[in-house]
């Protein structure tokens, strides 16, 4: 039985090792978050049917007499703009929401805002510590004062 105990606990520590090396370390920094932006877009629709029909190929479905029942609804999300000053730029990431269940991240505009840069991604914690991965639109040189 303690063999058992021993692969267990070998099988846990390998586990925990594997996640470790697969969460990433960012370079996290401060800044403050300017403005936080919502609004709706339209992401294209979605058309279902029954009974024949055409697939994305091209070739037609067997109908064998029945009816074909098709219905078409548009499909929206959610894209959140987000600025954040640091005293060397100012950068703008949006974050674009499908699903109705994605969390938006609580933030508060005026705020210090902890976050990361990596190539085309801006990494943002928020309030909680979650993590949330935005698209950098914009990253811009502030000027002197």
């Amino acid at each position: 039985m303690q063999g058992g105990t021993f692969k267990m606990s070998c099988l846990a520590l390998a586990v925990a090792l594997s996640l470790s090396a697969v969460e990433k370390k960012r370079d996290w920094q401060q800044g403050k978050l300017l403005d936080s932006e919502r609004e709706s877009v339209y992401l294209g629709s979605t058309t279902t049917s029954s009974g024949g029909g055409s697939r994305s190929g091209g070739y037609s479905l067997p109908n064998y007499g029945g009816t074909v029942n098709s219905s078409s609804s548009a499909e929206y999300g959610v894209r959140v703009a987000y600025v954040i000053e640091t005293e060397k730029y100012v950068y703008v990431a949006n974050r674009l929401m499908k699903r109705r269940r994605s969390k938006e991240p609580r933030l508060i505009v005026n705020a210090p805002v902890t976050f990361a840069v990596e190539k085309q991604k801006v990494f943002v914690k928020d309030e909680d510590g979650r993590e949330f991965e935005a698209q950098l639109v914009k990253q811009v040189l502030r000027q002197a004062r």
